[in-house]
């Protein structure tokens, strides 16, 4: 039974029964006699895609034959004596359907039905392409909005907020393929930032909105109904009584309100107090989350005989991890940690180093200056804009945190181009994405902050730092359910795992290159900034852009003035500042317990590392119920508990191995002063020796520009050992889409090259066994790749031979018998 959809336009119907036509605008039963149609078919008609050819799927619709007006007699007759019969077999094929018991109907009933035309196909293709992009359309919108609404109420520009929403709405109906604001994330987050104020009036115009617009309140909103209720001088008890009644209208009840809401702030106390004018005796109970593994195969992993013990002695008391905790707050807060670099202690400065070191500061010091008021400036120019656009802006993104921030940031952004490699870039969206990003998370850990979150989190962690120490406590709890035990026991105040709004894409572009376009125009460096003595000073860019062609395509760089590199590289800065999320953590990372909250105090991280296009699997991962996620949760939290230190005499004995040129034996990079002279031209060459000698300077180019990415890779990691050398710290770990652990500091961690791992230790030691000794010598036998292809019992038997050497080298690496050298 071929079935046309509600939507197309009234068919012309033939009744079985009396033979007279009919017109219907709802089709209900037919057996019908399929035809070719050169008229293209409306978007409702395409339906499906079935073996490569669009089909109009039959259903069991009633008792009349529907034919379309659209298709006429004449069409039938040029199609062919082929066409005819295909068109007499699909007739049969639909009275055998119509005629066929309901049971067997389905499978059959997919495999007949209309064959299109190539033009209609291709037009399909397009119909579904549309509708793709239009949901596509919707989930940028609502994100976007979202996002803007939130650091709008954040920067305390509400109206504007409001102007954007309506503006959306407005345009939404003036369009016919508008895109409608239906999603009530948008509206509760305006609903929350108006309740925080007080400003009843606006929540109650929202709602009506919302109403207007069919979008169904939540218990969200009615949470920051009753807030703006409670934030009243006098509050109405008849007016909260009535909410109440409309929540079960809605079958809704104050309790649903703390099993369900996300609290900011002392939201979760105002809407307390509302309710109990109506309410006086009611309280909250506790949240309970669940326990047990939805997995069977995993039960009995929640039977633990004996917890593993964190440390032995003491290695670490409860008021170091206090302090160590308060420490790693303060950098998650400041966004960056200073780090002494290993380079800087080479040897003495000498005044060459000096002296550009204090041009760095004089240079940095004008820089701030110019890139404030810049800063400044440009942002009233886009307050300007944003005041006559309705729309969205970049303003909010700009205002939300202090000119001091910003600048900060672009400062930090230029130091790394500075220091970056003269031969390679990332593309220019990449770098703006990526200032874009320290933006967000700056401004993340200030909302943590402004909302109470970072205290009630800094209350929570020292009982958790109790758990951390305490072995009959782990061996009752795992990590996760102590550390939910604790957010139940301490429900009061705001929530730990609020959901707030990250940046889509397009802003975090839009802020990045706001910030580049002030680098780059107000950043200025002196030509002769690199002599002693120069009486006069001529300004130039200290960055400029470049096209660089790379295969097919052509796209655009942004690289540092070679004075500039020349200044970073020469003054050999004795400080390295990373982003906090780039180095390992002083106290124990948070326990995963949801996918928006886990390891960093403050620091947002995402539990799975997907690119910004996945927002299908973000949403997946969102929607999946979190008990799913527990045991994925567990083994992330049980590798993060592992404590680390440093081995410092192998530390010592690389640094000292670095600062003196590396060494190509020991994997240990060389410095960029180590590669070849590059040839020069002689006068008297022919071309083919002037295209030689160009070839090997360019190969000698290229060559000394990975020498020093290597060489800086080396110092970063060597740098991070040495500031965490006199301490325990923990790696913080995620997973990526395939469920692949990794720790989240990418330059130092135990999964790094081999000289990482040397300098690398567990806090506390576990005892090698009866046959840990042997173990060992067999894997130092395989590091050397001496015996690759003997047996266990072989590498066991050759290490015992080599003993003596081995010990020789233990106690004089670099200067004993070097019995090493001749491996691998």
């Amino acid at each position: 039974v071929l079935s046309l959809p509600p939507a197309c336009s009234p068919h012309s119907v033939r009744c079985e029964n009396c033979g007279r036509p009919h017109l219907h605008g709802h089709p209900t039963r037919s057996a019908v006699e399929p035809a070719w149609s050169q008229v293209p078919l409306s978007t409702d008609d395409l339906l499906c895609l079935e073996d490569g050819s669009l089909t109009l799927p039959f259903e069991d619709l009633g008792t009349h034959q529907v034919e379309p007006q659209l298709l006429d007699a004449a069409l039938l007759e040029e199609q062919g004596q082929e066409e005819e019969e295909e068109v007499a077999a699909a007739a049969a094929a639909a009275a055998a359907v119509a005629a066929a018991p309901a049971k067997g109907r389905g499978k059959r009933a997919k495999k007949a039905g209309l064959r299109l035309t190539s033009a209609q196909a291709e037009n399909a293709a397009k119909v579904k392409k549309a509708e793709l992009d239009k949901l596509a359309r919707e989930m940028q919108l609502k994100t976007s909005l979202r996002a803007f609404i939130e650091v709008c109420v954040q920067a305390n520009l509400l109206d504007q907020a409001l102007s954007s929403l309506h503006f959306h709405r407005n345009r939404a109906k003036e369009q016919n393929k508008g895109i409608a604001v239906v999603d009530v994330k948008v509206f509760n987050s305006l609903l929350r930032g108006f309740s925080a104020k007080g400003k009843l009036g606006r929540v109650q115009e929202l709602l009506r909105t919302m109403e207007h617009d069919g979008v169904r309140p939540d218990a969200q909103s009615y949470a920051a109904l009753l807030e703006a209720h409670a934030r009243q001088p006098n509050l109405a008890r008849d007016e909260v009584d009535g909410v109440l009644r409309q929540m079960a209208g809605q079958g809704l009840t104050p309790e649903d309100l703390f099993r369900g809401c996300k609290f900011l702030g002392d939201q979760r106390e105002r809407v307390l107090k509302a309710i109990h004018a109506v309410l006086p005796d009611f309280e909250p109970a506790p949240p309970k989350f669940p326990t047990e593994y939805v997995c069977p195969l995993l039960e009995r992993l929640g039977q633990q005989e004996k917890a593993h013990e964190a440390f032995s002695g003491e290695v670490v008391s409860l008021a170091s991890l206090r302090s160590s905790a308060g420490e790693q707050l303060s950098w998650e807060v400041q966004g960056q940690v200073e780090v002494h670099s290993v380079a800087a202690r080479l040897t003495q400065p000498s005044e060459r180093v000096l002296f550009l070191r204090k041009q760095i500061e004089a240079n940095e010091a004008a820089w701030r200056v110019r890139l404030k008021d810049a800063f400044v400036q440009n942002l009233k120019a886009l307050y300007s804009h944003s005041y006559m656009n309705r729309g969205m802006s970049l303003y909010p993104y700009l205002s939300v945190l202090a000119p001091e921030v910003y600048v900060n940031i672009i400062i930090q952004e230029m130091r790394g181009l500075a220091m970056s490699s003269e031969t390679f870039s990332p593309a220019l969206s990449i770098l703006h994405q990526g200032l874009g990003a320290k933006v967000m998370t700056r401004y993340v850990t200030a909302v943590k902050e402004h909302t109470g979150i970072a205290a009630k989190v800094t209350l929570l962690y020292e009982k958790y730092l109790e758990y951390y120490l305490s072995p009959e406590l782990r061996e009752r709890h795992s990590a996760r359910e102590y550390w939910q035990k604790l957010k139940a026991e301490h429900s009061a105040g705001p929530s730990l795992d609020s959901d707030i709004a990250l940046w889509p894409y397009h802003t975090l572009l839009g802020v990045g290159r706001f910030l580049y376009d002030i680098m780059i125009h107000e950043a200025k460096i002196d030509i002769n900034v690199l002599r002693h003595s120069s009486s006069t000073k001529r300004m130039i860019p200290a960055f400029y852009n470049i096209y660089r062609t790379v295969g097919a395509r052509t796209k655009e760089e942004i690289k540092p003035h070679p004075l500039l590199s020349k200044l970073y590289r020469g003054g050999a800065q004795e400080q390295l500042s990373f982003d906090v999320g780039l180095v390992p953590m002083v106290c124990p990372p948070l326990p995963w317990s949801c996918v928006n909250s886990g390891v960093f105090l403050l620091t947002q991280t995402p539990f799975v590392r997907l690119p910004e296009a996945a927002q299908q699997q973000k949403l997946v991962l969102e929607s999946t119920p979190v008990e799913q996620l527990y045991p994925s949760f567990d083994a992330l939290n049980i590798l993060a508990l592992c404590p680390w230190r440093i081995n410092k005499p192998v530390l010592d004995l690389v640094v000292e191995v670095f600062l003196n040129k590396g060494s190509q034996e020991l994997d240990i990079p060389m410095p960029p002063s180590e590669c070849p002279a590059a040839p020069k031209f002689q006068t008297g060459m022919t071309k083919l020796e002037k295209a030689k000698v160009s070839r090997e300077r360019m190969v000698l180019k290229r060559k000394r520009a990975e020498m020093y990415s290597l060489w800086c890779d080396a110092l970063y990691k060597l740098s991070i050992a040495n500031h965490f050398k006199d301490r325990v710290f923990w790696f913080p770990h995620n997973m990526d889409f395939r469920g692949r652990v990794y720790p989240c500091p990418p330059h130092f961690n135990h999964l790094g090259s081999d000289v990482v791992r040397g300098i690398l230790l567990f806090a506390r030691g576990e005892p090698l066994g009866e046959r840990g000794l042997d173990w060992l010598k067999v894997h130092l036998i395989n590091l050397t790749g001496l015996k690759k292809r003997e047996p266990a019992s072989e590498r066991l038997k050759f290490a015992n031979e080599m003993l003596p050497e081995i010990l020789d080298s233990a106690d004089n690496p670099m200067t004993g018998r070097r019995w090493w050298a001749s491996s691998e």
